[in-house]
């Protein structure tokens, strides 16, 4: 599961924050890389998604996927970051993309450095295509063997008369799509609650020496 940085108070949470070097450059985690010998229709009746298994744990930065270039590619497409697959799952980014933007059969990026998204080593999470209103994409995937082990395709039907496809719902065989995924391992999230404050009565001292300081510095520009 993925955490997100708020900026303010999570109930029942802790706040986070971020330490590293902001130099440090992603590094390449997890991936498919083919080969495409196949392809899945992304439009406003067909929806696609991948699960994936984070081996790194830092911040997640990039998410490349592969896309097909057509004459027949239209109107927009949005890309999403999920905590999960659940029938209620926690939308953590999303980044609208055009069709004429798909100028060749490759990998395109949807830059997420800004997002403050972290993953953990070991845990899961899942990434989404959807297709806008007249809209129409093309997205790789393999076919058997299984190319990416630690995650799978799913699709789901949002405007199928039948509400079994209104759900995620898992691809038949091995049909992983074709992506790639950057982590910054030295960006990691940080437990400010675990910050030491001063005590009230540190504080107080410490105000009533300043203002001495004051009344110090005050009667020795008079005398003078």
């Amino acid at each position: 599961m993925l955490k997100k940085l708020t900026t303010g108070l999570l109930a029942g949470a802790v706040a986070l924050g971020m330490a590293g070097s902001a130099n440090a450059a992603p590094m390449f985690d997890q991936g498919n890389g083919g080969p495409a010998n196949v392809g899945f229709l992304v439009n406003e009746n067909n929806f696609h998604a991948q699960t994936v298994t984070a081996g790194l744990s830092g911040q997640l930065t990039r998410i490349d996927v592969f896309l097909h270039a057509s004459s027949s590619t239209a109107g927009s497409l949005t890309f999403s970051v999920l905590n999960n697959l659940s029938s209620s799952p926690t939308v953590l980014a999303t980044k609208s993309f055009s069709a004429a933007s798909v100028t060749a059969n490759q990998f395109y990026s949807f830059d997420l450095s800004s997002d403050s998204i972290f993953a953990t080593s070991g845990n899961s999470f899942a990434f989404s295509l959807e297709g806008g209103l007249g809209s129409f994409f093309s997205v790789a995937a393999s076919t058997s063997p299984d190319r990416y082990s630690g995650g799978a395709n799913y699709y789901k039907a949002p405007n199928h008369s039948n509400s079994t496809f209104h759900n995620w719902t898992m691809s038949s065989g091995t049909r992983d799509l074709l992506f790639r995924t950057f982590v910054d391992p030295a960006v990691q999230p940080v437990d400010l609650s675990s910050t030491p404050m001063p005590e009230p009565g540190t504080l107080a001292i410490l105000g009533l020496g300043l203002a001495g300081l004051g009344l110090a510095a005050g009667r020795k520009r008079v005398r003078a």
